[in-house]
């Protein structure tokens, strides 16, 4: 067993450029995979970090304007018999020495504290709407400067009302700590309680709708990575079935000497395992620094969805999926090349006779109904508003062309090698391989196909994303103009 394994590595590591594009096919697909994972995560955890060291509190008090809510509603909260505690702040941005930050007012904050962006001296300047203002500051702890990455201003609540231009009794938010269970039943009681300019919702519904803003960043990237982990899983194909032709004597000698099938397929699916393994661990490293990359760029609608200025938080717990998820399509991409060294008898390949199909008068009708079922499915799937539909089709829309190209690789062999046959003399030699070659003209026709999809896909989603996000931050004609939104600045 063990020298089947070192026969099936050593003949694949004499295809060095197959298995360099295996791993990257295999590493694209799981980068995104990570990538996106880690703009979710980052979008979350920025919001949870707003949400400051009330850990336990599950609904959220926040002002239906920007002008903030009347502090009253806070006290009407705080006498519900299900509510255990309500902490009310300040959160508005502000420019702080020249910078762009976020001010934070709280009544349990005894002192003005910064973060680690800005405010190296003792105290900082505030622009405010009624002029400068110098506020001496201390150094905030590490847990609590790490919100809106660094740039960030905690001050006692008054103060904060003070530069905003709030009178003592408005507020922007407050964390409401209830009984286990009683969320539905606070909400409801106190929402005939509630003033106008006040609303009550959990602590979870700014995470929904950070989520459901990402989606025109989402979406493309999962579609990318799916397309990409497809294009890996054929670079796979290609280069297992190439390492299993180099190979066929060898494994036609085992099969004939009584290896079993479980020991002929071990050393082909090790090399699936290699190249999925070593794919898995580079596309994990790449995504988390793609993932890094992409939160740093984020259009600022998304941090004007999480409060804050989104700060990197790596989620971990991916990672085994991710590389368990980029070895299985390795695993499964091997499995057709395994099959057809069992379709081959041993004494044919011993003997060097080759069965002498007809390829080009055999085509494969039940493949090629499946394909074209799937293209059908696909493209009435494509038409949906949903986005997860929508993905589904375009994927069933790229598994069905591959399909059906496998169901015509007898047609295709046929044309390549017709094509090959106007190059002379070596033409003509190469022609009677490429006939008896279908599978591979297939396999390698296809990786060609899936890899101009990525870059079809690639250019044209992040056109999409980028129409989308600048339509949604575009002023709607006629209502704010370029004036306003200098006077808007100066404000801030």
């Amino acid at each position: 067993m063990i020298a089947v394994h070192l026969l099936s590595l050593r003949r694949l590591m004499a295809q060095p450029l197959l298995v360099i594009l295996s791993v990257v096919g295999i590493a694209a697909g799981v980068a995104l995979v990570v990538a996106v994972n880690a703009v979710v995560s980052s979008v979350e955890g920025s919001i949870d970090e707003l949400v400051g060291p009330d850990v336990g509190s599950t609904l959220t008090l926040t002002a239906r304007a920007p002008l903030g809510f009347n502090v009253e509603n806070v006290d009407r909260a705080t006498d519900d018999p299900d509510v255990v505690a309500a902490t009310a702040q300040v959160l508005k941005p502000v420019v702080v020495d020249g910078d762009q930050a976020l001010l934070v007012g709280r009544a349990d904050i005894p002192a003005p504290l910064v973060g680690t962006s800005f405010g190296s001296g003792p105290s900082v300047t505030v622009l405010t709407p009624s002029g400068p203002v110098n506020v001496a500051v201390g150094r905030a702890p590490t847990d609590l400067a790490n919100l809106n990455d660094g740039a960030v201003l905690f001050t006692p609540l008054a103060t904060a009302q003070e530069l905003i231009g709030y009178d003592v009794n408005t507020v922007d938010t407050a964390n409401l700590t209830v009984r286990p269970d009683t969320e539905d039943t606070v909400i409801e009681r106190l929402g005939a309680a509630l003033s106008p300019d006040a609303q009550l919702q959990r602590s979870s519904t700014a995470r929904d709708f950070a989520a459901a803003q990402l989606e025109p960043v989402q979406a493309p990237l999962l579609l990318m990575a799916t397309v990409a982990l497809i294009t890996g899983g054929f670079l796979v194909f290609t280069t297992v079935q190439s390492s299993a032709r180099r190979q066929e004597r060898e494994l036609a000698l085992l099969r004939a000497l009584g290896g079993t099938r479980r020991q002929v397929a071990a050393g082909l699916l090790s090399e699936a395992l290699l190249l999925g393994l070593a794919g898995s661990t580079l596309g994990v490293t790449a995504g988390w620094v793609l993932g890094r990359e992409i939160v740093d760029v984020l259009p600022a609608l998304v941090d004007s969805v999480a409060g804050a200025k989104v700060r990197y938080h790596g989620n971990q717990q991916v990672i085994p999926a991710a590389i368990a998820a980029g070895t299985a399509v390795a695993l499964v991409a091997a499995l057709l090349p395994i099959r057809s060294v069992f379709r081959t008898r041993p004494d044919q390949v011993l003997s060097r006779r080759r069965r002498t199909d007809s390829p080009s008068s055999r085509p494969h009708p039940v493949t090629i109904a499946v394909g074209s079922a799937m293209l059908a499915v696909g493209a009435v799937a494509f038409t949906s508003n949903e986005i997860a539909i929508a993905q589904n089709g375009l994927a069933l829309i790229l598994f069905g062309f591959l399909v059906v190209g496998h169901g015509l690789s007898p047609f295709l062999a046929g044309a390549a090698a017709t094509l090959i046959r106007r190059w002379g003399p070596l033409g003509a030699l190469a022609e009677i391989d490429i006939r008896a070659s279908g599978r591979r003209v297939w396999s390698t026709a296809a990786t060609v196909f899936v890899a101009v999809a990525i870059v079809v896909a690639l250019g044209g989603a992040t056109r999409n994303q980028r129409d989308t996000l600048d339509g949604r931050g575009a002023p709607h004609p006629g209502t704010v103009g370029p004036g306003v939104q200098r006077h808007r600045r100066q404000v801030v």
